[in-house]
């Protein structure tokens, strides 16, 4: 069920279209509406990245996403503890050590440490561009589903409710059609939801928290449709 949504919520804004980031403008639709149509006259809102995370497609992509990258998150976590072995060691024993072999134990810390921090840096690289291209690829799908449901129901703007960089202060639940497009849109992919126990199930990383380093490789689960940003 979608939240109550009389709260601030800043957003982008749709117009039977969408502007944001990689997703692209909606194809024009196969039946165009004729004059005998009745003008729209709706505003709908949705939570666009919220159903387009939510989508089983996309939650099926995302969880293989995730095992793709379980061998670098492994090498990481190798690397990790092969860096808090060496400076447990040099902790326990930097009261015996001469200088020389303080100054080359504190070296190797050091290497350890730039070593860990590339990899980590290339892995988190990669695993966002490939994320960010999921979201383009399931958003332009999407957008079409948005298009096609305002056209059919008269809306003559839809506003979108999961950003921070609109102007929107409030929207009655009636209004909000985020479910209804992404039941329609998972209806009309054919893809069965993904298991309860698969990555895509897992709890959200809370806005403006760090991952914990253990999941430094391992793709971000975005925000879920039922939370306003």
């Amino acid at each position: 069920m979608w939240t109550k949504t009389n709260r601030l919520m800043t957003l982008a804004v749709l117009t039977l279209g969408f502007a944001g980031g990689a997703i692209a403008q909606a194809a024009t639709p196969a039946n165009p509406a004729t004059p005998s149509d009745p003008p729209p006259n709706k505003v709908a809102v949705i939570s666009i990245r919220g159903v387009i995370a939510n989508t089983n497609e996309f939650r099926r992509d995302f969880d293989a996403l995730a095992k793709k990258f379980e061998p670098k998150s492994k090498e990481v976590e190798g690397l990790r503890k092969e860096l808090d072995t060496l400076k447990a060691d040099y902790n326990a024993q930097q009261d015996k050590l001469d200088e020389t072999t303080k100054a080359a134990r504190l070296r190797a810390i050091d290497l350890k440490e730039k070593s860990l921090n590339r990899v980590i840096e290339d892995a988190r690289a990669e695993v966002d561009a490939e994320q960010q291209q999921l979201f383009g690829r399931i958003g332009e799908k999407v957008m079409k589903v948005v298009d096609s449901y305002a056209r059919a129901n008269h809306f003559a703007a839809v506003l979108d409710v999961s950003t921070e960089a609109s102007n929107v202060l409030w929207a009655s639940d009636q209004v909000n059609i985020s479910q209804l497009v992404l039941d329609k849109y998972n209806t009309e992919s054919g893809v069965p939801a993904p298991a309860a126990d698969a990555p895509s199930a897992t709890k959200p990383v809370t806005p403006g928290q760090q991952p914990k380093p253990t999941t430094a490789t391992q793709p971000k689960r975005p925000p879920s449709p039922n939370t306003p940003r």
